[in-house]
């Protein structure tokens, strides 16, 4: 929101939200009041000092298309995740990260193709997967300590983006406000790809433009074989019409047009029949919505919302939580993937997303840390090694 806009909404003066904004001036009680009801944000917001930021490179999907203030907003939501991650480890304990070993590289360019290949299939041994399709993306990251938020990212050309930061812990964020079962899916496996593959890139290469294209598109294709294992996949590719690639969008949890860019990488499909089947893909209007989008159903991460489970569980009252986080209920709701109303977020606001009421698997209770007291009653939990692996 811009500042001439706040004053609008607000009915001061810009020249009195500039001042506000550069500490030349402190708004009076009722001003204040406007401004909290606004911005939907507690005043302990505005006397908290922030969430610092971690020095590693994020991975940002669209950084080209994606405006400044876009990332820049949707950076902002990312670092409250993290602080509210940070407060939750004082109650749970998260899995670890587990992936394979990142490729030792210093340039994008020097990453080929099989490199690629080569990576998702290791990735997929790593996870002891075979060559079928995956069941679950987002259970199977969460899993391996993916921790997965959503953000109303507020720009259409921001999918996802992801960080492994300096303490060991990862991220991914994935947009709330778009995007069908199998989007979601592929977003994550491409996110991952990054985690894979560009683990030991120098920051500097993801700032670039040309560069960055270049790391997006060896994401995107470590996406396609780690959804789509070649041997298997081609094995089960029996028609190169639109009718074959919807069966093939059910067979393996991706879209139609991932299908048809991976057919093409395996010369499973010709020059010529690869731009008849996009050209039908185009006049049929499925470059946004495909068939059975509507049908398969969508991927909900879980451990955010089981922490919190655990959390309340044992005792912790909402109240708590939102004294200790500077942020609205709503806020959190959404960035965690918590039913709306569960911390006292507004049940009237249209819901970003669905939740599935599919059941949460319940961690095993261990010993309270010393150096941490809970609320009465309540126990620190791992969770991970005790979770069915669904993939």
């Amino acid at each position: 929101m811009t500042g001439p806009t706040l004053a609008d909404l607000l009915g001061v003066s810009r020249q009195s939200v500039s001042a506000y904004e550069n500490s030349n001036a402190t708004p009076g009680p009722e001003v204040a009041d406007r401004i909290l009801t606004v911005l939907n944000l507690p005043m302990r917001f505005f006397l908290d000092t922030g969430p610092s930021e971690d020095p590693s490179p994020i991975y940002w999907r669209s950084r080209a298309a994606a405006t400044k203030a876009a990332r820049e907003r949707s950076q902002r939501r990312y670092n409250w995740l993290r602080r509210i991650t940070q407060h939750l480890t004082e109650f749970v304990r998260f899995p670890d990260v587990q992936l394979p070993p990142a490729l030792v590289v210093s340039e994008p360019v020097q990453i080929a193709n099989d490199d690629i290949d080569d990576a998702a299939r290791r990735t997929r041994s790593f996870f002891g997967l075979g060559s079928g399709a995956i069941e679950n993306v987002t259970w199977l990251l969460e899993n391996h300590g993916v921790i997965i938020g959503y953000a109303e990212l507020g720009a259409p050309t921001l999918n996802s983006f992801s960080q492994m930061c300096r303490d060991g812990r990862a991220f991914a964020i994935v947009n709330a406000e778009h995007g069908s079962s199998v989007r979601y899916r592929f977003d994550l496996a491409h996110e991952l790809g990054h985690l894979v593959l560009h683990r030991n890139l120098d920051g500097s290469h993801f700032s670039n433009t040309t560069r960055n294209a270049l790391i997006e598109h060896q994401a995107d294709r470590f996406a396609r074989e780690f959804l789509m294992p070649s041997q298997a996949f081609a094995k089960n590719f029996y028609s190169t019409t639109l009718d074959g690639l919807k069966v093939v969008k059910r067979m393996w949890g991706v879209s139609m047009q991932a299908a048809l860019m991976h057919a093409t990488d395996l010369d499973l499909v010709n020059k010529v029949q690869a731009q008849k089947l996009w050209r039908g893909i185009s006049m049929r209007g499925w470059r946004r919505n495909e068939p059975f989008d509507d049908v398969i159903p969508r991927e909900n991460a879980e451990l955010l919302r089981s922490a919190f489970d655990e959390v309340l569980r044992a005792g912790v009252t909402p109240e708590a939580l939102l004294e200790a986080l500077p942020y609205s209920a709503r806020e959190i709701e959404v960035l965690c993937g918590l039913e709306p109303g569960k911390l006292g977020g507004s049940v009237d606001a249209a819901s970003v997303f669905e939740l599935s009421s599919a059941s949460r698997p319940t961690p095993k209770p261990v010993v309270t840390r010393p150096d941490r007291q809970p609320a009465a009653g309540a126990e620190v939990i791992i969770f991970g090694h005790d979770r069915r692996d669904r993939s």
